[in-house]
C-alpha cells in the first residue's frame, strides 16, 4: 500500500523505475559489464574499462617503432669507442673495410685479373651488390633516418646524410656468401672483415646497430637469393 499522500505508480512503470536505479548503481562499479534492457528495445552490454583496453588501448604502429628506436640508440651507445684510443683506432680501420670506392677497386681488378668463369662470377657480385645498393639507397631515401652524429670522413655529406640501412652494411652482406663461395678457402676472412666493419660504424657513431643489421641482411639476402636462383 502507498503511503499517504504518495501516487501508486502502475506496476509496469515501477518496475521499470527499479531496473533503471540499478542500472544507474551498476554504471558506477568499475570493470562491471552491465545489460541495459530498455522496455520492448532489446538489450545492450557496455563496454568494461578491461574491454576499452583491449579495444582501444594497445599501442600504435608508430609508438612502437619509437620504443624500438630507442632500444637501438641505447644498445648502440654501449658499443661507441673514443676516438684515438686502441679500439678507436682499430674502429676506424675496420670503418673504412667497406668504402665503395675500394670494392669498385677489388671487383674491377677481379674482372680483369681472372679468367672466365671466374671473371663473370666477380661481375655478378658486382651487379648483386648493385641491386641490393638500390634497395637500401630507396629505404634510405624514403624514411631519411638521421645519423646518430656527424663524423667527418665516414661518408659523403652530399647524398649520404641518412642512416637507415647501411650501405656500408649492405656491401658487407654480399661479402661472406658472394666471397664464400667464389673463395671458400677465405671464407672465415670474409666473415671476419664483414663483422669487423659493421661494428666500426656503430662503434664510431656513424651509425646505429639497427641500421647495420638491417643493411647487412639486405646484402646478405640478395646475394642468397642469386646464388639459390641464378648462380647454382
Amino acid at each position: 500500500m502507498p503511503r499517504r499522500g504518495q501516487v501508486s505508480l502502475p506496476a509496469a512503470q515501477y518496475r521499470r523505475r527499479r531496473e533503471d536505479r540499478a542500472a544507474t548503481r551498476a554504471v558506477r562499479r568499475p570493470g562491471h559489464h552491465l545489460s541495459v534492457c530498455g522496455s520492448g528495445h532489446g538489450c545492450r552490454q557496455t563496454p568494461s574499462a578491461r574491454d576499452g583496453a583491449e579495444v582501444g588501448g594497445s599501442p600504435s604502429v608508430r609508438a612502437r617503432l619509437r620504443r624500438l628506436a630507442g632500444l637501438d640508440e641505447r644498445w648502440s651507445g654501449r658499443l661507441r669507442v673514443e676516438a684515438g684510443t686502441p679500439a678507436g683506432i682499430l674502429a676506424t680501420v675496420g670503418a673504412h673495410l667497406g668504402d665503395g670506392p675500394l670494392w669498385l677497386l677489388l671487383w674491377l681488378a677481379g674482372i680483369f685479373y681472372f679468367p672466365p668463369p671466374r671473371r663473370w662470377h666477380i661481375l655478378a657480385w658486382l651487379a648483386i651488390s648493385i641491386a641490393a645498393g638500390v634497395i637500401t639507397y630507396a629505404i634510405k631515401f624514403t624514411l631519411k633516418r638521421p645519423r646518430p652524429s656527424e663524423v667527418d670522413g665516414f661518408y659523403s655529406k652530399s647524398y649520404d646524410r641518412h642512416a637507415f640501412p647501411s650501405g656500408h652494411a649492405t656491401r658487407m652482406g654480399t661479402l661472406p656468401l658472394m666471397g664464400g663461395w667464389l673463395f671458400p678457402e677465405f671464407a672465415w676472412l670474409f666473415w671476419l672483415i664483414s663483422i669487423w666493419c659493421i661494428l666500426s660504424r656503430v662503434a664510431l657513431g656513424v651509425h646505429y646497430l639497427g641500421d647495420v643489421v638491417v643493411g647487412w641482411l639486405i646484402g646478405a639476402g640478395v646475394s642468397l637469393l642469386a646464388l639459390v636462383l641464378v648462380l647454382s
